[in-house]
């Protein structure tokens, strides 16, 4: 939480601090968050380069403070807690540089349309909705940490 305390204008730059601080806020304000909704719950299997099911599976779940976590498993294993909501595992939903960034690696006819996702600091998950059928959606996941970032798609399973 941003704690700030009002100050009076009485001394020389206050007014001229105080504006560029108000102005700040309403940009940061201004730019759109790209997160999932609750809608995207569920399970999914990462597919390989040729769409094929891989044994990585992952569930996101969000939880009712808001915050996204993760668990996965591998093939037949048990569920295991991947991203609890903590430190650089935290899911938080991405800005739309991020989001353009992501899309850039991604065939052009992925482009046009909307993506919304989650993202730490390893990977990000991101739901395309088709920009001519808002009930049409595909799933992505994206590797951050070597360059260049590396997309697959992604399988719902279990809604």
């Amino acid at each position: 939480m941003i704690r700030y305390q009002w100050r009076g204008f009485n001394r020389k730059g206050n007014l001229m601090k105080s504006t560029a601080f108000i102005l700040s806020l309403i940009t940061c304000a201004a730019l759109p968050a790209y997160a999932l909704d609750r809608q995207d719950a569920g399970d999914y299997v990462l597919l390989n380069q040729q769409e094929r099911p891989t044994p990585s599976k992952m569930r996101f779940t969000l939880q009712e403070n808001g915050q996204w976590v993760m668990d996965g498993k591998q093939g037949d294993g048990a569920w295991q807690p991947v991203c609890r909501g903590t430190g650089t595992c935290r899911l938080v939903a991405a800005n739309a540089n991020e989001v353009a960034q992501w899309k850039a690696v991604l065939p052009q006819h992925w482009q046009a349309h909307h993506f919304s996702c989650i993202r730490n600091v390893a990977f990000a998950f991101c739901r395309a909705t088709d920009k001519d059928n808002a009930n049409r959606r595909a799933y992505w996941w994206f590797a951050l940490i070597n360059n260049p970032i590396h997309a697959l798609p992604v399988k719902r399973i279990v809604y």
